[in-house]
C-alpha cells in the first residue's frame, strides 16, 4: 500500500460512507476528531456544503467554517465565520498561526 499525496497534507482523512453514515451525521466527524485525539470543541471544521458540512459539524460540537463564495447570506444560524475561498481560509489560519504559537493538546 503506498502513500498518498494527501498524506504529505493531512494527518488523518475520514471518509463519511467508509463508516457506515453520511454527512451531517455526527458519526464522521467524531471519527475525525478521535483520530486526531481532540475533543469536538477544539475542531474547526471547514467546508462548503451548507446542510452537510456546517449544519453537521455544528451538530456534533465542532465549529463550522463556511466555504461560500457565492456570498449569499447563511441559510440558519451563521457559521463561526465564512470566506470566499478555501484560499483565504488557509491565509487567515496562517497568518493566526504566525502570531500565536501552536499549543500541543493532550489526547481525550
Amino acid at each position: 500500500m503506498g502513500t498518498s499525496p494527501r498524506d504529505a497534507y493531512f494527518e488523518t482523512v475520514v471518509c463519511a460512507l467508509g463508516n457506515g453514515h453520511r454527512k451531517p451525521h455526527p458519526a464522521p466527524f467524531h471519527r475525525a476528531c478521535e483520530d486526531l485525539a481532540v475533543r469536538p470543541e477544539q475542531c474547526l471544521y471547514v467546508g462548503d456544503e451548507w446542510a452537510a458540512d456546517v449544519v453537521g459539524a455544528r451538530a456534533a460540537g465542532l465549529h463550522p467554517v463556511w466555504i461560500n463564495p457565492t456570498g449569499k447570506p447563511p441559510p440558519g444560524a451563521a457559521p463561526t465565520t465564512r470566506f470566499a475561498s478555501l484560499a483565504s481560509c488557509l491565509a487567515a489560519l496562517r497568518d493566526h498561526a504566525a502570531r500565536r504559537p501552536i499549543r500541543e493538546t493532550e489526547p481525550t
